[in-house]
């Protein structure tokens, strides 16, 4: 397992395509959310396996930072 990439894409003026943003999300990702996970109006993404939980926060121009992973441990 090489790891996922996760692609985003926002929506420009007049529905033009806008910026496109690629993301190693990590090896073995078993859920991607994409929502205002901080109610600052900007999208942000969620990305988890069994092991860990990352939290990119938006900077609303299509690009992330890593804010902060949460160590799971070995569910299951």
């Amino acid at each position: 397992d090489d790891g996922l990439f996760v692609s985003l894409q926002t929506t420009g003026a007049a529905g033009l395509s806008g910026i496109t943003s690629s993301l190693f999300a990590g090896s073995e990702v078993e859920e991607v959310r994409v929502l205002d996970f901080d109610g600052d109006t900007k999208l942000d993404v969620i990305v988890s396996n069994q092991a860990t939980m990352q939290m990119l926060k938006g900077n609303g121009n299509g690009t992330f930072n890593v804010v902060q992973t949460l160590d799971l441990g070995v569910l299951g």
